[in-house]
């Protein structure tokens, strides 16, 4: 089944993600994904976890979005868990 499925994400991370990818299977559904543009610079993507009964689409989505808060974390989603400038200052009053 592991083959099946690094199979699957190479030919869905090979349309989503720019330049030349690697996929690695961390183990427990998790995947490490590295996309090389032309000229050689990589990107390495936060850790993704995948369900294996996810469809295609919905994957491309998800590689998508980890890609976008890859390239552009200043407009990915706050981490709840950690206090910034304005939660903080909320909580002060």
């Amino acid at each position: 089944m592991s083959e099946a499925i690094l199979n699957r994400l190479n030919r869905i991370s090979a349309a989503v993600l720019p330049g030349k990818t690697q996929v690695l299977d961390l183990g427990e559904n998790y995947y490490s994904f590295e996309a090389t543009d032309e000229p050689g610079t990589p990107c390495l993507l936060a850790h993704v976890w995948i369900d294996p009964d996810t469809s295609d689409r919905e994957i491309g989505d998800k590689l998508s979005r980890s890609l976008r808060e890859s390239l552009h974390p200043e407009c990915g989603p706050d981490d709840a868990s950690v206090p910034n400038l304005q939660t903080e200052g909320s909580n002060l009053r």
